[in-house]
């Protein structure tokens, strides 16, 4: 049975490479998901009611060089959510789309308590970052370090057995 954050985990695809050796394998995980929305160009009424109410289910810090609510619940510290003034809401570090979909909806909702003539509007996934593994190269490295481990001590007995036989 799937839970609610099941989706929260980071997704990886796996790719094979044309330009690489026939068994390379390329795994993508995502990193970091930014994605923006808004109020249907509808300015936040009061800044002030909006950070009290949020401020009961996330930390919320309010910068004084912008007129911005930065908000991340106390779960997912990675994940921060920003509403500007002008009803533009900015998400960054979520692991999934889902999940930055997910936390920009409950900023929305909280604005929709407070306001109901305010709807969520333009969900728009911006920038993906991605990291990528080759999974050969990890085990070539892992294999030369075996051998040259093995070297090592192949090496280590021989310096004993004439440490030994000079005694």
């Amino acid at each position: 049975m799937a839970t609610e954050d099941d989706d929260d985990r980071p997704s990886v695809k796996q790719t094979t490479a044309t330009e690489m050796e026939p068994n390379t394998v390329a795994q993508q995980e995502i990193v970091n998901v930014v994605a923006r929305g808004d109020f249907g160009g509808e300015r936040i009424p009061s800044f002030d009611r909006l950070t009290a109410k949020l401020m009961q289910t996330h930390w919320v810090r309010r910068p004084r060089r912008f007129r911005v609510i930065m908000a991340r619940r106390q779960a997912k510290l990675t994940l921060a959510v920003m509403i500007f003034e002008t009803g533009n809401v900015l998400c960054v570090g979520a692991k999934s789309e889902t999940s930055a979909h997910r936390e920009m909806k409950t900023v929305a909702d909280v604005v929709a308590s407070l306001w109901q003539n305010m709807a969520f509007a333009n969900f728009k996934v911006v920038h993906v970052v991605y990291r990528t593994t080759l999974d050969h190269v990890v085990e070539q490295i892992s294999r030369e370090n075996d051998a040259k481990r093995q070297v090592d001590l192949g090496n280590e007995r021989k310096r004993r057995r004439l440490d030994k036989d000079a005694l």
